[in-house]
């Protein structure tokens, strides 16, 4: 099979090991708007075969996630059979064994230069106790893993999630706020470069994206919210030949997409302004540009 190259426009690749989950966030994007992500599940072996293929950049990790990616069956062995020159990131909500975590994931292998943690957790309070989280997180950074915690900004939490950060910052824990995204009592919350794309009218239109997102059976998606509804998917990472967009093409989803794909959020290198698609042909009513 031939390599996988990215495009120099991708700022992201993101592979969705599983989409399984110990909580049951009221929130989850993963969800969003109804979306009902039930895929097959490749085996540790097809997995690690398809992301060796990648030709990517020191600086553009693959970020493993899911759902909890330590859920799926294969976990350590995928982690450990991806080729040491392409950097991992790891969402996680940090569920999973801390004694087995620490034998079979050397600190280094999840460190990269960059100017936030390599492994990200997600604090979610409305399923989470925050002393155990607190004491793993602690735990993990004395054994020097490159770990950081970041809480979702839900407006019903507001003053607990205060709270929280003082005692993890106490601890040396680096803890960031993250927006949250969605409708909470009818308010829509986010900053958006599309605001009516997440929840209007569905529409057509031409739309280029700047992400590779891999579902748990391999398949390739251009955007979340293909992902999320398993539509559309244009490539799977174990096709003999992959050919990653990189041009405007037409979507028939617009109004329905998923906050994170219309959000204005950081680039991987943490400047403001980046969009995970660039849309073309945006009917009025869903343009913010006037």
């Amino acid at each position: 099979m031939h390599e996988i190259k990215l495009p120099t426009t991708y700022n992201y690749i993101g592979a969705f090991l599983t989409f399984a989950c110990e909580l049951q966030c009221s929130y989850c994007l993963n969800y969003q708007w109804g979306a009902k992500p039930k895929y097959k599940q490749l085996s540790s072996e097809q997995w690690i075969k398809g992301l060796n293929r990648l030709d990517v950049p020191i600086d553009l990790p693959v970020t493993i996630q899911g759902g909890e990616p330590t859920l799926h069956p294969g976990f350590y062995k995928i982690i450990s059979g991806i080729h040491k020159h392409i950097s991992i990131d790891l969402l996680t909500n940090a569920c999973f064994s801390l004694e087995e975590f620490l034998d079979k994931i050397p600190p280094e292998r999840l460190r990269r230069r960059s100017k936030y943690a390599s492994i990200r957790v997600s604090y979610h309070m409305e399923q989470m106790e925050l002393a155990p989280l607190v004491d793993k997180v602690v735990a993990l950074l004395k054994r020097h893993y490159h770990i950081g915690v970041w809480i979702v900004d839900h407006p019903r939490d507001r003053k607990m999630i205060k709270v929280a950060q003082r005692i993890m910052e106490k601890e040396g824990i680096d803890c960031r706020i993250k927006e949250f995204l969605g409708v909470y009592n009818d308010v829509l919350y986010g900053t958006y470069k599309y605001p009516a794309a997440v929840c209007g009218e569905v529409v057509s239109c031409m739309c280029k994206p700047s992400e590779m997102l891999i579902s748990p059976d391999g398949s390739v998606h251009r955007c979340h919210h293909h992902l999320y509804n398993n539509v559309d998917a244009y490539a799977h990472v174990l096709d003999s030949h992959v050919k990653l967009l990189d041009s405007h093409m037409e979507c028939k989803y617009l109004g329905s997409c998923n906050s994170c794909d219309i959000k204005l959020k950081t680039n991987r290198y943490q400047e403001f302004g980046h969009c995970s698609v660039d849309v073309k042909s945006v009917p009025r009513q869903l343009d913010n540009s006037s």
